[in-house]
């Protein structure tokens, strides 16, 4: 194999390693986003250390407890940022006072959303990362 050969292997796997953790490819499952994503939807994800902060009205991943038959286990979830440090969104007809590092996130679809008006707020560490596009259908991008 020459060296020229050699540079392009080493080089391509350098950016198949920065694609990998940067980007997330993740399937929407649920009905907590309709109208917007619905069940099977792929989104590509910019991942949070890459991220602006994320922002009031922002779709994103979050890593949070859900409740299972076995218990609460953590999972993935997409949810929109209902309202993060600065915000003040109205919960139960009161309105929370956000911590700089709280989030409020919630899904699209009230009535089938398990999200913060169950649960509370989350940090800003169970963000994943922030939804840049939804991939067209069909689309097999490595998650």
């Amino acid at each position: 194999m020459t060296t020229a050969l050699w540079a392009a292997s080493i080089g391509a796997a350098l950016v198949l390693v920065g694609l990998r953790t940067t980007l997330l490819a993740a399937t929407v499952s649920g009905q907590s986003m309709q109208p917007t994503l619905a069940p099977g939807d792929r989104i590509l994800v910019l991942r949070r250390w890459l991220a602006r902060r994320p922002r009031r009205d922002d779709v994103v991943v979050v890593r949070m407890a859900v409740p299972t038959r076995a218990g609460m286990a953590r999972r993935l979830m997409v949810k929109r940022i209902g309202g993060a440090h600065g915000d003040r969104p109205v919960f139960f007809d009161q309105m929370l006072l956000l911590g700089p590092r709280e989030i409020f996130v919630v899904g699209d679809n009230p009535e089938q959303s398990f999200d913060s008006r169950d649960f509370g707020t989350l940090t800003l560490d169970d963000v994943v990362g922030t939804m840049l596009c939804r991939l067209p259908r069909g689309s097999h991008a490595a998650g």
